[in-house]
């Protein structure tokens, strides 16, 4: 099957590097302006704390879908944890969405040093090298936001990045020697795309249906971490999703931040359709820790 949404800002995992002078100028990349002291405060509040609670998550779906040959499309919002979710569940695409370049060239970063290194800890040395650094503009810039806050130099910053999101995706993080080649071979056989565009975005949404449509294929997976949280404009409710072709038994994974409901704790959870997920964030949509 092969995948083409929004050509010109798109591409198939293995043809090249994104081009971000095509797809996003680097000063139109927004970082959020944070306030903690610390980066530890950074890591847990806002990127980590996507992922905690990972391996319940997983155990779970892995279980669901071993009978399955193979879920058709996966829809991950950033880079969604993509490489440890393919430890543990066979997607036949994967689509990776998100507007700013520097987050799809950090999962085009990590699935690449999976795919040409036969260890993961020949992929951590990849992913730590300055060669990557050079070849990879947007894991550098990310590590550059991230510089004033540690020592010891950018294989400092990305090792105890990647530390910290093994212990919540636990045996199914692709540094995990049988995660990594579950992750690794199933690399080999799904189609990846990455594309620069907002998730909100008509034309995104609609080039995605007609494509999943004429493929005869449903999202039947996706990570959509915390978007919930995140200013979407005018919209109120995630409703706007309904536009995709979702599977009516989809397996819907969300995070969030703040954990108000009794017995929640912030991290990762999962329902089992569109419409739950819908009503899961009903009242929570734009309310994020940094909004």
């Amino acid at each position: 099957m092969q995948f083409k949404i929004m050509e010109d800002t798109s591409r198939s995992m293995g043809v090249g590097p994104v081009e971000s002078e095509t797809i996003l100028r680097w000063e139109d990349i927004a970082y959020p302006k944070v306030s903690f002291g610390e980066i530890e405060n950074v890591l847990e509040t806002i990127l980590i704390s996507n992922d905690t609670g990972a391996q319940k998550v997983l155990a779970v779906l892995e279980e669901e879908v071993k009978d399955n040959d193979s879920l058709g499309i996966g829809l991950f919002v950033g880079s969604g944890g993509l490489a440890s979710f393919l430890s543990a569940l066979p997607v036949e695409v994967c689509l990776v969405v998100d507007k700013n370049i520097a987050v799809l060239n950090f999962s085009e970063a990590v699935l690449r040093a999976i795919k040409d290194n036969s260890s993961p800890t020949g992929a951590m040395a990849w992913l730590s090298s300055e060669d990557c650094l050079r070849q990879t503009p947007g894991l550098a810039k990310l590590v550059e936001n991230l510089r004033p806050f540690f020592d010891g130099g950018s294989s400092g910053i990305i090792s105890r990045f990647f530390a910290k999101e093994a212990v919540s995706y636990g045996r199914f993080h692709w540094t995990d020697p049988e995660a990594y080649s579950r992750s690794r071979k199933r690399l080999r056989e799904t189609e990846i795309v990455h594309v620069a565009a907002d998730i909100v975005d008509a034309a995104l949404l609609r080039a995605i249906r007609a494509q999943a449509l004429s493929a005869n294929r449903q999202i039947e997976l996706a990570n959509l971490t915390n978007i919930h949280q995140w200013s979407l404009g005018e919209r109120e409710d995630m409703s706007f999703l309904s536009q995709l072709p979702f599977s009516p038994e989809s397996f819907i994974v969300f995070s969030d931040h703040q954990g108000k409901r009794p017995g929640d704790e912030p991290g990762m959870r999962q329902v089992r359709s569109l419409e739950d997920y819908i009503k899961w964030t009903d009242g929570k949509v734009g309310k994020g820790p940094l909004n």
